[in-house]
């Protein structure tokens, strides 16, 4: 008996065949186009490398505490590539204090080598605060900040703060009873709170000075060679002197017994009451206008501009143009207004 067999041939039609085949090489022709496609855009710089994907570099942070009060604050900042610093003033309201710092950077090397000291002298009356930036390196961090409070006891006798490299001072801390001392060769100052002292002298070569709130002391010596110099009010005992190398000098001045403000490139625009009828007073720039309201003074006045006009009001006896007396013409006081191009503007009250 012979049993049929069925020589048909299996998957004889060819597209039965292929169509796992197509299937595959679709596959790899997808993943050879995708390859090429990134490789593309990997040296046409569209895709990111791990480095640029990389995270900013978590800020160093720190603090010191001191359960005893000291009476002397210093403050210094050190460095001599990328780096600046802010150092904050706050009130306390105890005897204690502390000192808390934050370092940022793009590297995290720069912020290794960032240090922030805060230690008391051996004798307890000073708190001394140093940030030293690190030297120059190959290559430099792109930025390199450092954020430094002090909470201060509740009263202190001194502040004295020096930046050899940029800083910046806000303060916001209470009355310093001796003497409130800064010095910085880039950065600004701002007196947010009201501040009396017997004597403040402050320095920028680079940078603006502002008070925004009443400073009261003894003497009072604010210069910026590049910046401005702005007093909401100063109430001064003794005498007054307010130079800027470029940038303006504006604001209230009370009870000085002398007062010289200085500009070489900007304008002057002040409010000043002597509490001293003869009291001096200079006002001077070479390229700008100079604008006074001045109450309670007795003696001569000079006003004069080489570009400009000049203009004098008040109860004011005239000599000439530039010339005359106020009050009286025995008054010992004496008023200087000059510049050079610009208008200068007194009116005495």
């Amino acid at each position: 008996m012979e049993v049929a067999v069925d020589s048909t041939p299996l998957l004889t039609r060819r597209g039965q065949i292929e169509r796992p085949l197509q299937g595959r090489m679709r596959v790899l022709l997808l993943v050879a186009a995708i390859t090429a496609a990134l490789t593309a855009a990997f040296w046409l710089g569209l895709v990111e490398t791990p480095q640029k994907l990389s995270k900013t570099p978590q800020p160093v942070t720190g603090e010191f505490a001191f359960d005893d009060a000291w009476t002397h604050l210093r403050v210094s900042v050190f460095g001599k590539s990328v780096g600046d610093a802010l150092i904050i003033a706050s009130p306390g309201t105890s005897n204690s204090s502390h000192v808390v710092f934050s370092v940022s950077s793009d590297k995290d090397s720069a912020q290794r080598d960032t240090r922030v000291s805060a230690n008391l002298s051996a004798d307890g009356s000073m708190l001394d605060v140093v940030v030293a930036f690190p030297d120059a390196k190959s290559p430099d961090p792109k930025r390199l900040h450092a954020d430094v409070r002090i909470t201060l006891p509740q009263s202190i006798l001194a502040f004295d703060m020096r930046g050899y490299a940029p800083a910046s001072l806000v303060w916001e801390a209470t009355d310093v009873a001796l003497s409130f001392d800064v010095h910085t060769a880039v950065g600004s100052v701002e007196i947010l709170s009201p501040l009396n002292t017997s004597r403040i002298a402050v320095v920028t070569d680079v940078g603006s000075i502002r008070a925004q709130q009443l400073v009261r002391s003894h003497v009072l010596s604010l210069q910026s060679s590049t910046g401005s110099i702005s007093l909401q009010e100063a109430d001064i005992i003794g005498p007054v002197f307010l130079q800027s190398g470029a940038g303006r000098i504006t604001g209230t001045v009370r009870g000085y017994t002398q007062l010289d403000a200085h500009v070489s490139s900007g304008s002057i625009n002040l409010s000043v009451y002597s509490a001293v009828e003869e009291a001096p007073v200079a006002l001077i720039t070479k390229t700008g206008s100079v604008s006074a309201q001045v109450f309670g003074f007795r003696g001569s006045y000079h006003a004069a501009t080489k570009v400009g006009a000049v203009r004098v009001s008040g109860n004011v006896h005239r000599i000439d143009r530039n010339s005359g007396w106020v009050g009286s013409v025995d008054g010992k006081g004496s008023l200087i207004a000059e510049t050079v191009t610009g208008s200068v503007d007194l009116k005495f009250l």
